[in-house]
């Protein structure tokens, strides 16, 4: 068991110096540690526990989807909230799919039960910033989906490889240093592409010195960020097409 405010602070950073203190005391919170590997959720998080999400407070997760003979993938990384005991429908779903985890890189789950709710219904901000965390999510598999739209693979994987970096990457004096062991197959998957497509915009992309693999496989990048919604024109640009 651990406090939750402890161990993620932005979640009460809204909150006063004495209210920050009981808040953090108040929030502890049950965890589970899940090894890499295929992951089934309701194993660890059954619906009977009341439980209102699970909070990723290390590690790297990979959802996967497949419909129709089709395949996408979606990265759960560190300060996301999930539920994803939602997955099963029992059949209900008007457009049945099939859901698959993978645990990439060992992870640590909290679980927000119905108790750490009551105790945090004095701190409403923290409730206003565990909602927060979850409508993140949203916005970034709603960013991911126009990516997605790119008509060039290698824009996709260069706009997909930001977005990664704005919150796990590193800025050094030599460019982003993106922390994250990242295989075409899964790359392929997540830009939705034949893997020979994603190895040629590897290349492309290092050959244009704006992302390239080290031996470790984390990923540089170089030059800056895109500004705003990136238009069609400008990532060509940016690619020197």
């Amino acid at each position: 068991m651990i406090s939750l405010l402890e161990a993620d602070g932005d979640l009460g950073c809204h909150l006063d110096v004495e209210d920050a203190a009981e808040a953090t005391r108040r929030s502890v919170v049950h965890t589970i540690r899940v090894a890499r590997g295929r992951w089934t959720p309701a194993q660890h998080a059954p619906v009977d526990r009341g439980l209102i999400g699970l909070f990723v407070l290390d590690g790297l997760l990979v959802r996967c989807v497949t419909l129709a003979d089709h395949r996408s993938a979606d990265l759960v990384m560190s300060g996301d909230v999930i539920r994803p005991f939602e997955d099963t429908f029992d059949g209900a779903a008007m457009v049945p799919s099939e859901v698959e985890w993978r645990v990439l890189e060992p992870v640590t789950l909290a679980l927000l039960d119905s108790r750490l709710v009551q105790e945090m219904c004095a701190y409403p901000q923290v409730i206003a910033a565990l909602a927060g965390r979850a409508a993140e999510r949203t916005a970034v598999l709603a960013q991911r989906l126009a990516i997605t739209h790119q008509p060039r693979v290698s824009a996709r994987l260069w706009l997909l490889l930001w977005q990664l970096a704005e919150r796990s990457g590193v800025v050094t004096g030599e460019g982003v240093l993106l922390k994250l062991r990242l295989t075409q197959a899964l790359l392929a998957e997540l830009v939705i592409a034949s893997r020979p497509r994603v190895s040629d915009a590897i290349q492309e992309l290092k050959r244009e010195r704006l992302a390239w693999q080290t031996q470790e496989r984390h990923w540089w990048l170089s030059g800056v960020p895109p500004e705003g919604p990136p238009r069609s024109a400008d990532v060509k640009r940016s690619l020197s097409v």
